[in-house]
């Protein structure tokens, strides 16, 4: 009776996970139409268009070579002479793909006069499919290949990254010496599963050949069945079910305290997708816990969590850029013309 018991609990848990895994599965197709639809300048590669017309003359742009499971778009403005100085590495999130320089933010980087790369780190032609067990590795190097100009310069090098490119920001910061200033848009204070569907939990980032430590999604909770109903921009509930669920988050904390350069923490107090706004007061915790004085700014909109669309937090991204990389000697010194 005992062994019949366990089986039959085994075999509906089983059958309960298949459900999941389907329902999550459409609601993943859904979720990305409704956000290309909601938000149309974070589009997946596939149905991006490149117009090369007399009106696109101020910016050119090509495809890199793509190798190591990563590729990048580099856009510059051709009549201006820091084109070939500072640089901005924009990663975009879960959605895959590239961000485009017809995005509010792609706009403001080119119009600063700064040269743009836009990296693609899954879901796009010749990278990983999906956002699972992805290598920080090759986009280290990538960005590292970035900072020296075509003509042999080196110039400086900022880095953008809005969600779960957020996450990864933070981690590639605490990691390698690569960039002169980072800023998190919506960002997360811990490393989170894949968000591959699965019924085996994997990290979302591997790091010198091991998965990182990373929080769990719960399979039952009032937030998945939210999640599930509603879609990704009500996911909110199923992360703050993983941050209190989770046992040991130390392991799975970005080691923030790593990041020696300027850093933006730019966070939405309405956010329903995950709770950007408390992830970043835990940053400042952890900091303030491990005594260091590394430059952390923090700002905070009322705003849901696709603050990239919209102007006041694109503006102050890239007034900060411009701040720091100003006041930067190294910087200046090769930017004066």
């Amino acid at each position: 009776m005992l062994y019949y018991s366990r089986f039959s609990k085994a075999v509906i848990y089983c059958l309960l996970s298949t459900v999941l895994i389907s329902l999550v599965g459409c609601s993943a197709k859904k979720n990305q139409e409704a956000l290309q639809a909601k938000y149309p300048a974070f589009r997946h590669p596939a149905k991006m268009v490149f117009m090369a017309g007399p009106e696109e003359s101020p910016v050119t742009f090509k495809q890199t070579s793509i190798n190591d499971g990563v590729a990048h778009i580099l856009y510059s403005q051709e009549q201006n002479n820091k084109g070939n100085s500072h640089i901005v590495v924009v990663l975009g999130g879960s959605e895959g793909g590239f961000i485009t320089h017809h995005s509010k933010i792609g706009e403001a980087i080119l119009a600063n006069g700064y040269s743009m790369a836009s990296i693609a780190y899954h879901g796009s032609q010749g990278t990983p499919p999906k956002l699972k067990e992805v290598a920080i590795e090759p986009i280290i190097r990538r960005i590292k290949s970035l900072s020296t100009a075509e003509n042999g310069e080196k110039r400086c090098v900022a880095v953008v990254g809005s969600s779960k490119g957020a996450e990864l920001a933070l981690l590639i910061a605490a990691n390698a010496n690569i960039a002169d200033t980072f800023v998190a848009v919506a960002p997360s204070n811990v490393i989170w599963q894949a968000s591959e569907v699965s019924l085996l939990s994997r990290s979302s980032w591997t790091y010198n050949g091991n998965p990182l430590p990373f929080v769990k999604y719960p399979w039952f909770s009032k937030g998945t069945l939210t999640f599930l109903t509603e879609g990704v921009t009500k996911a909110r509930g199923i992360h703050e079910a993983g941050l209190r669920r989770f046992d040991s988050k130390e392991q799975a904390q970005i080691p923030v305290e790593k990041i020696s350069v300027p850093v933006l923490l730019q966070t939405a107090k309405q956010d329903n997708l995950w709770p950007s706004h408390e992830m970043s007061l835990a940053i400042l915790e952890r900091l303030k816990a491990k005594n260091t004085n590394h430059e952390f700014t923090l700002t905070s909109y009322e705003l849901d969590h696709y603050l990239l669309s919209n102007q006041q937090p694109v503006d102050d991204a890239v007034d900060f850029i411009t701040h720091t990389l100003d006041s930067n000697p190294n910087c200046n010194s090769s930017n004066s013309q």
